[in-house]
C-alpha cells in the first residue's frame, strides 16, 4: 500500500483507524472522481494511478494546475467547513484507485483523535505554500521557464512518461504503462501556446 506523506503527523494507531474507515475507490482513465463546485463529501488518498486537477477559469477554459500520484491526497481541505464544495476537478489520466474516507467518518475522527486536525493544519500549511510559489512564478518567472519547470516536474514523478515539446509551441504529454509496448502511448495533452520549440524530454523524438 502506498505511503502517504499528510498521514506522517499521526501515530500509529490513528494512522490505522484512518485507514479502516477508508473504502476503496476504482476510476477508469477519463473518469471524474468529481466536479468542481460539486458538495465534499469525502477526501481521497490516492492508492495507485493518476489524476489531473483542472478548474474553470473566468473566460470559462478548463486550466490544468497538477497531477498527483500515488502517495498523494485530495479533497480533504474541503471538508474543513459544514457545508464545503469542491474547488477543482479531479479526473483519473489512467486507471486510478483511493481509498475515501467520507465526511462522517472523518468529523468522528477528529473528534476521537486530535491528531487529525494537525493533519489538516498541515496540509493547509502545504497548500499555502505551494499557491504561493505558483504566485511567484506567474509574476516572475517567464512562461517558457515554467513550462519547462511543470515538464520535468510530471516527468520525474513517472519514468513512463515523455515530454515532448513540438512545432508551433504545442506541448504533449506521452503517458505509456510500464507493461506496454514502445508504441502503446495511453494519452496525449496540449499545453499553451507560449511553449518553446523543438524541445525534448527522455529522448523523445
Amino acid at each position: 500500500m502506498a505511503e502517504w506523506a499528510l498521514l506522517s503527523v499521526l501515530t500509529p494507531q490513528e494512522r490505522e483507524r484512518l485507514l479502516a474507515v477508508g473504502h476503496r475507490r476504482h476510476f477508469a482513465t477519463g473518469e471524474i472522481v468529481f466536479h468542481e463546485g460539486d458538495p465534499a463529501d469525502a477526501f481521497h488518498l490516492l492508492m495507485s494511478g493518476r489524476v489531473a486537477v483542472r478548474v474553470v477559469t473566468p473566460n470559462g477554459d478548463q486550466a490544468l494546475l497538477t497531477v498527483l500520484v500515488p502517495g498523494e491526497a485530495f479533497g480533504e481541505l474541503a471538508l474543513l467547513g459544514g457545508g464545503g464544495r469542491r474547488t477543482a476537478t479531479i479526473s483519473a489520466l489512467e486507471p486510478t484507485q483511493t481509498l475515501a474516507v467520507g465526511r462522517a467518518e472523518f468529523d468522528r475522527l477528529r473528534k476521537q483523535n486530535p491528531s487529525v486536525d494537525t493533519m489538516l493544519l498541515a496540509a493547509v500549511s502545504a497548500q499555502v505554500e505551494r499557491l504561493s510559489e505558483h504566485l511567484l512564478e506567474v509574476l516572475f518567472v517567464p512562461a517558457r521557464a515554467r513550462i519547462l519547470r511543470r515538464l520535468l516536474t510530471l516527468t520525474a514523478q513517472d519514468d513512463s512518461t515523455v515530454a515532448v515539446l513540438a512545432r508551433r509551441g504545442t506541448v504533449i504529454l506521452l503517458t505509456m504503462p510500464s507493461s506496454a509496448g514502445p508504441n502503446s502511448i495511453a494519452c496525449a495533452r496540449r499545453a499553451p501556446n507560449e511553449a518553446p520549440r523543438g524541445e525534448t524530454k527522455k529522448g523523445a523524438r
